[in-house]
């Protein structure tokens, strides 16, 4: 059998000019549409004899005369392609002729003598053993330079027979070309029914959903706000203060940047004391070269509390806080997001503020903002969802001096956490403790105990707009107040949805994606002329 480049050689010993017959017959796949094959022959130093197999002429019988004596002959395909075979027989017409057998040699190899071949690599081995009258191939890849084999029984034979061979290249030897494959196009069968051509209208309208540029331009949200809360941190008060608070907030994501940016503005009218306004920003940057989150928090309080507009002589207190966070994923349903921040306090009155616990408000001044304008806090929160629409999650963290002493911190804080979405409804249910040190702020150690309960609803308008309303309670143990607030907000997205809000400023996201109604955007409708 000859395929591609192959040659198929007979030596020939004659002890007297003979005949002989070459049967030529061209084998071909069975799913392959039959091709001519170019054979030729080469009897010694003669020229190469061709012959053309084709359609009904795939088998030939040649007669050569041989002279006496050691000859060769050559038997060879010419331009073979792909899955073409030739399968040559020769025969000799006269007188029979003893005919001497000739044995392959083997390599015989023992276990206490095993077979040793040495290989200069990278080189393909093709190994034949012969075992029980059968031939079993395997191949080898010799990666080494230079590689010495050894080839021993396997199992508990004694002894094998092993013939290696190395495969390489043919300088000069022409590539083997894909067979060329014709295949007919079979023309489409007429249309059951034939439609009428649809004239292109005149002229046409471009309607988009929403407005054209804002989708380009953040989200904004405005909410109102009714409060009650008290001063809960070290040493602070058991009065509470009450307000009604106004404000709008803007949200942006810079998807270039890889950075979310908030601002928001605040007024409260309060039941006792002047009004505040606020002013707060807030950017975090998730880089793409680091999974590190930074983020900026920033933001000034005015006040007068003995009446009156926050303007001219008024008190105000300002803060920043730098922050670096890093989700760490534990498992398909738990993470933990551990967190250093630095934060830095300024304010207009000192330690020895004159006014009265529920007169001035408690982002302009506390007793223990003011003993404590600057520090270190250092946490981890650990996150685990069981379900879709359940979230635990438990916290600790530490919070140092005006010192950054974070091995002896101000307090400890611990918080569990469960919230629960149930529709467009969500639960949450949380509880802290605090334990505050004694030290130069306060004589005695003290601890804190705050049990809180938060619910909201969403729900999305047809120009894809969110409105929420929230409640939340909260109680504190150690005076067994309880405070809480009523909040709405209305969220005007004009199709951006969530795109602005932060990663965690919204709960169970890709549960809540699916609540908002598809609102058709762009469109091309035929106009008429009025």
């Amino acid at each position: 059998m000859v395929s591609g480049n192959g040659r198929l050689v007979f030596a020939l010993r004659n002890v007297r000019a003979t005949q002989v017959e070459l049967q030529l017959n061209r084998e071909e796949v069975a799913h392959l549409v039959p091709l001519p094959l170019k054979v030729f022959y080469q009897l010694d130093g003669q020229s190469p004899i061709q012959v053309l197999l084709s359609g009904a002429s795939s088998q030939r019988t040649l007669r050569l005369k041989v002279p006496a004596g050691d000859h060769a002959l050559r038997i060879g395909i010419k331009g073979a392609l792909a899955n073409q075979f030739l399968r040559a027989r020769l025969v000799e017409r006269g007188p029979s002729v003893p005919l001497t057998q000739v044995e392959r040699p083997y390599h015989v190899a023992t276990q206490r003598e095993p077979l040793r071949v040495a290989v200069a690599g990278p080189a393909w081995l093709r190994i034949d053993e012969l075992r029980d009258g059968r031939v079993e191939s395997r191949y080898q890849w010799v990666q080494a330079d230079f590689e010495e084999l050894q080839l021993a029984p396997a199992g508990k034979r004694q002894e094998a027979l092993f013939r290696v061979y190395q495969r390489s290249l043919v300088p000069g030897a022409t590539p083997i070309l894909p067979r060329p494959t014709d295949v007919e196009p079979e023309p489409v069968p007429p249309a059951y029914a034939r439609l009428e051509t649809s004239v292109a209208p005149l002229k046409v309208a471009f309607q988009d959903g929403f407005h054209l540029g804002d989708q380009e331009d953040g989200t904004w949200s405005y909410s109102a706000q009714l409060a009650r809360r008290r001063d809960s941190q070290g040493v602070g008060s058991s009065l509470s203060e009450q307000f009604l608070q106004l404000g709008a907030s803007y949200r942006y994501y810079d998807e270039d940047r890889r950075t979310y940016f908030r601002t928001d503005l605040l007024g409260r009218l309060r039941e006792s004391g002047g009004p505040t306004l606020g002013l707060l920003k807030s950017i975090e940057h998730r880089p793409g070269w680091t999974t590190l989150n930074f983020t900026l928090d920033g933001g000034v309080y005015l006040q007068r509390p003995d009446g009156g507009l926050p303007i001219g002589s008024s008190e105000w207190s300002a803060f920043l806080k730098a922050s670096v966070a890093q989700k760490r994923d534990i498992d398909p349903k738990t993470y933990h997001v551990p967190r250093l921040s630095l934060f830095v306090r300024h304010a207009s009155l000192g330690a020895s503020g004159s006014y009265d616990a529920g007169t001035i408000d408690q982002d302009v001044f506390t007793p223990y903002k003011s003993g404590h304008r600057h520090g270190l806090e250092v946490g981890d929160t650990l996150y685990h969802r069981p379900w879709l629409d359940t979230l635990w999650s438990a916290s600790a963290s530490a919070v140092s001096n005006e010192n950054f002493g974070i091995t002896r911190p101000d307090h400890l804080a611990f918080k569990l956490g469960w919230q629960q979405l149930l529709g467009r409804l969500q639960l949450d249910a949380r509880y802290q403790t605090k334990h505050y040190f004694a030290d130069d702020q306060r004589l005695n150690a003290s601890k804190q105990h705050t049990w809180l309960l938060d619910a909201s609803w969403n729900q999305w308008s047809s120009q894809q707009n969110r409105s929420e309303i929230g409640i939340q309670m909260r109680h504190d143990s150690d005076t067994r107040a309880v405070t809480g607030m009523l909040t709405f907000t209305w969220h005007d997205s004009n199709g951006r949805r969530y795109r602005d809000f932060r990663p965690g400023e919204v709960d169970f996201r890709d549960l809540r994606t699916r609540d908002i109604p598809p609102t058709p955007n762009n469109a091309v409708k035929e106009a008429k002329d009025e």
